[in-house]
């Protein structure tokens, strides 16, 4: 009777899978038991531009597959990084636009000769920022028109606590050139000081460094001087030094009248020019010419320099003490070359050889002659002459 109430149950086993359903759950996709792995993180290029659904599938989406086209993924940019490029890109756009309608308005208010020099702007390739902080500046022809500061001005240590009453037109003391930057006339508090037409005449010579200065005389341009030396056949280097020696050593120690130095040179005139006065002046010139400083370790200047020192020794010794102008000149040409190199001694010699020569010439005595020029050149270096002396 007890076994009949508790009967023996029989143990219940799961069926073994088929062949059939291992390939069907085998062939099932594992994202499918989620809706959120079926959203494609990127499409490729070819499905952007058509707007259409892209299958995501590598190398070739289903599309690119079908179409036997190339399938490109733009795998360098996220969703974020790329919503981010778009937004840099419109704020740019934007703000081009912005300036482009500035400049458009701009263009509607400015004058004829201002908006000439825009469009001159525009056409030159200048950017559209510069453009418009010239014309934001109000003054865009005097800021295209503008030439660098070459005047020389020195600031005087009291001219702050200078009073205002001093700073008027009957002050003599402010009527030079020296106060005229100090005090512009815009800012005097009397009438604008009168500028007398012989100081007008040399204001540029005061008003500009001296390093700016360039000697312009079109002689300088044609000279050859390679036909008064064999030292160098480079007119144009020579024309330079001959440049810069006028320029730097002649105002100082002047040996001739260089207009008529320069004329001489230039015809040939040996009465007024030599090669022995050509040579010592472009061994003075080596020394002052601002591609060729002087130097010790300027081994080009000091070659040329010395090779022009060396022909004009050398042709004044075979002169046999001939006295003549340009022998003269260069004799005061070779004691300023030697001087400048420590060679004293050596160049005192050729001073006391001039003086010599200057005798023999007559060159302090009355001197009558109808060339003119030749009057006039042997006067300046009497003149030069003598300075030395004293």
């Amino acid at each position: 009777m007890s076994r009949d109430r508790n009967p023996q149950l029989r143990k219940l086993v799961a069926a073994e899978p088929t062949p059939s359903a291992q390939v069907e759950l085998s062939t099932l996709p594992q994202a499918s038991t989620s809706r959120r792995g079926n959203v494609l993180n990127s499409a490729c290029e070819t499905c952007r531009k058509r707007k259409a659904k892209c299958s995501g599938e590598r190398p070739k989406c289903a599309y690119c597959h079908g179409k036997n086209i190339e399938c490109i993924y733009n795998t360098a940019e996220s969703p974020k990084s790329e919503l981010s490029r778009v937004k840099k890109d419109h704020e740019s756009l934007q703000r081009k636009y912005s300036t482009l309608q500035a400049l458009f308005d701009a263009l509607k208010e400015l004058t004829s000769d201002a908006g000439s020099e825009v469009l001159k702007q525009i056409r030159q390739g200048a950017d559209i920022e510069s453009i418009m902080r010239l014309i934001h500046s109000n003054d865009l022809m005097q800021q295209t028109s503008l030439v660098p500061e070459t005047r020389l001005r020195y600031n005087l240590l009291n001219m702050p606590l200078m009073p205002s009453r001093l700073q008027t037109a009957d002050n003599d003391y402010l009527d030079c050139i020296v106060f005229d930057a100090a005090f512009p006339k815009s800012q005097s508090p009397g009438p604008p000081i009168h500028v007398s037409e012989s100081l007008q005449k040399y204001q540029a010579l005061y008003l500009r460094p001296f390093h700016s200065a360039r000697i312009n005389d079109a002689r300088l341009q044609r000279i050859q001087l390679s036909k008064w030396t064999t030292v160098s056949a480079d007119d144009e280097l020579m024309r330079k030094l001959l440049h810069d020696y006028l320029l730097h050593e002649y105002p100082t120690f002047p040996v001739f009248q260089k207009d008529i130095f320069l004329d001489a040179a230039e015809t040939g005139d040996q009465d007024l020019c030599s090669s022995l006065l050509a040579n010592a002046l472009l061994a003075n010139a080596c020394q002052c010419h601002e591609k060729l400083p002087p130097r010790p370790e300027s081994r080009e200047s000091a070659s040329l320099g010395s090779l022009f020192l060396a022909e004009a020794r050398r042709l004044l010794s075979l002169s046999d003490d001939a006295a003549s102008l340009p022998t003269l000149q260069g004799c005061m040409l070779l004691h300023t070359a030697l001087s400048n190199r420590g060679m004293n001694q050596i160049g005192y010699s050729y001073f006391n050889r001039a003086i010599t020569m200057a005798n023999k010439l007559g060159l302090f005595s009355e001197y009558r002659e109808v060339n003119s020029r030749m009057q006039v050149a042997r006067h300046f270096s009497a003149w030069c002459l003598f300075c030395w002396q004293a």
